[in-house]
């Protein structure tokens, strides 16, 4: 499988008892500004580059050309005594509430499809 070379740039902001992430990633020899792309970063986590509790590196990977698609599956419908769940995952068999906003089971993670 063909690959890509990119840089990906990797900041977090210590904030306790939290730690807040933000990334970016771009093809390597392109020629970007890594102090610009430090500053984005930093404004994405509402601080600073030069503060104590920001941290920033840049590391070279390669990713795979076309990313995998995930496998789309339907859930199943079920029939049960409580009218709030009709439809269940076809994966890991979890109980799901139909038009809830999500597209993957928050069990397993399983991609869904709705009918």
């Amino acid at each position: 499988m063909p690959k890509r070379n990119v840089d990906l740039y990797y900041a977090y902001q210590e904030s306790p008892p939290y730690i807040y992430h933000a990334f970016e990633a771009v093809e390597r020899g392109t020629g970007v500004d890594g102090d610009a792309v430090k500053q984005r970063l930093a404004e994405l986590l509402d601080t600073t580059p030069n503060s104590d509790d920001f941290h920033y590196d840049v590391m070279s990977i390669d990713i795979p050309e076309q990313a995998p698609m995930p496998v789309i599956r339907r859930p199943m419908p079920v029939t049960c005594l409580d009218a709030q769940y009709e439809y269940k995952c076809p994966s890991c068999g979890r109980k799901l509430i139909p038009n809830a906003g999500y597209n993957y089971c928050p069990e397993c993670g399983t991609h869904l499809e709705w009918p």
